[in-house]
């Protein structure tokens, strides 16, 4: 395998980690921010807050995932295309 196979393995576990570790700081915030109004006592609003992050963070992974199979099916067919003419 030369580089660019290597590095193409390797993209989508980068973009699948940095998706993780988005949801993950995202998750953090909201937590400490739940804990933070739960002390003083606006558990509606931490409530609300804690979904919002977690619906946000499968839009984002579920974004990611649908670009990166694009790019997988694109850069096959260009690969096709390309065997095709030689």
């Amino acid at each position: 395998m030369n580089i660019l196979q290597v590095s193409l393995n390797i993209l989508p576990i980068i973009i699948v980690n940095k998706c993780i570790n988005l949801v993950k700081t995202i998750y953090i915030n909201f937590y400490i921010l739940a804990k933070f109004t739960m002390e003083h006592e606006r558990p509606n609003i931490s409530t609300f807050l804690l979904t919002i992050g977690l619906i946000g963070g499968t839009i984002i992974i579920t974004l990611a995932y649908v670009s990166w199979r694009k790019y997988k099916g694109e850069l096959k067919e260009k690969r096709k295309k390309h065997n095709s003419k030689h």
